[in-house]
């Protein structure tokens, strides 16, 4: 299932880079002008013509050096950086409950998959009064949907330091713990996650396996 999804990911971005590459190939009436004898003109046109041909090149050659390194993350387990990455497999899975998570407020950064995805992802993790909670930035990166499917189907699994713990996502609506969780944010991690749209708060409570 996660191949499933790589290869899906791999035809939108290579559409994505052919799409870029004709949108850079250079205008056939001005490569016309600029191999008219026309003196300097035409060869400064002939130059600038060269110039973005190699600028689109390199461009499609980034692109395509990105879309490599995120499929092959969607095969490993558990994200690459800041690609999403397939299911989280290895690791001690902890069948107690976690009654405080407060061991977790050390970590900068955890991974996580929902039961109902094929992948997983990089996130902030934050400790309040024992609790656990997951900050999500709506609309950053662009595309992202997971806090959606979180809200649908909260069942996840963390992984903490190289252990896995079955858990239970729940989205914060009470307004005062979200201001909590908002400077809890910035004296953790020194600013807030970018974001236009706001930001989500997920507690985090042990799930039976």
């Amino acid at each position: 299932m996660a191949l499933v999804f790589a290869l899906a990911d791999v035809r939108r971005s290579c559409a994505w880079v052919a799409g870029l590459r004709r949108s850079l190939r250079p205008d056939p009436v001005w490569t016309h002008r600029a191999e008219c004898p026309n003196g300097g003109r035409a060869a400064e046109g002939s130059g600038t013509v060269r110039i973005l041909r190699i600028i689109g090149f390199l461009l499609a050659g980034v692109v395509g050096l990105l879309v490599v390194l995120a499929f092959a993350a969607r095969l490993h387990d558990g994200p690459v950086g800041l690609f999403p990455g397939g299911p989280l497999e290895a690791g001690p899975l902890e069948a107690r409950p976690v009654a405080d998570w407060s061991f977790a407020q050390a970590e900068n950064t955890i991974e996580l998959q929902l039961l109902s995805q094929q992948r997983s992802r990089t996130t902030w993790i934050l400790v309040h009064d024992g609790a656990a909670f997951i900050p999500c930035a709506i609309g950053f990166p662009p595309g992202k949907t997971w806090h959606e499917h979180a809200v649908q189907d909260g069942r996840a699994v963390l992984r903490i330091d190289g252990r896995r713990y079955p858990v239970t996502l729940q989205r914060v609506e009470d307004p005062e713990l979200s201001v909590a969780l908002a400077e809890l944010v910035k004296e953790k991690y020194g600013r807030s996650p970018r974001s236009d749209a706001g930001v989500w708060y997920f507690r985090v409570t042990s799930r039976a396996t």
